[in-house]
């Protein structure tokens, strides 16, 4: 047999083969990268779905007795960074600042339970309420007058560092919806907290 009976190899053939091969697995591993950090987000969401907080604040007027709090509705526990109360857009020192502030009359001379607490630092587990301020008497309708010109602020993270800002105008029943807003991170204000 001489070289001119054997087949002719094809040598660009096998070349392609190859490349198609090495590029089907390519794709491939692509592709199973992607579904791969696809499915690593989608964990991660339901990682911070499974204990996201969200804190709720309330106002209950009723006759004589005005409660301000705080509440978590959320699934998870929410860690406080700061809860801030403003009058007229300032910072006040403390919640009895609002007693204080109230308009009362000038001969008024009444007693008044009141108990207030504090937010800041503090964690507040699913379905825990908090206290603010609880006024029992006839200095609850004067505190109220207050209305709009009171806001809350408070930022709070869950265990993973998601945080989120809150800010509502509290004292009557008629007050704006909060607004809620998703935050880098909890930045404390200046002034006073509580």
């Amino acid at each position: 047999m001489t070289d001119t009976d054997l087949p002719a190899s094809r040598p660009g053939r096998t070349f392609d083969r190859d490349r198609i091969v090495a590029g089907a697995a390519f794709v491939v591993s692509l592709s199973a990268l992607a579904v791969s950090l696809v499915q690593t987000r989608v964990m991660m969401a339901q990682r911070d779905a499974a204990v996201w907080p969200r804190v709720s604040l309330y106002t209950s007027v009723r006759n004589e007795e005005l409660v301000v709090g705080a509440r978590n509705v959320g699934v998870g526990p929410a860690i406080v960074s700061y809860a801030q109360a403003k009058l007229d857009g300032k910072p006040m020192a403390t919640l009895m600042t609002l007693v204080d502030s109230a308009p009362v009359p000038a001969n008024w001379n009444s007693s008044a339970e009141v108990t207030r607490g504090n937010l800041t630092g503090s964690v507040v587990a699913v379905d825990e309420e908090r206290e603010l301020l609880h006024i029992k008497g006839e200095l609850a309708r004067y505190v109220v007058q207050l209305g709009s010109r009171v806001s809350i602020d408070v930022c709070y993270c869950s265990v993973f560092d998601k945080c989120w800002s809150i800010k509502a105008h509290r004292l009557s029943q008629e007050s704006k919806r909060p607004e809620i807003a998703a935050v880098p991170a909890c930045r404390e204000p200046s002034g006073p907290l509580f």
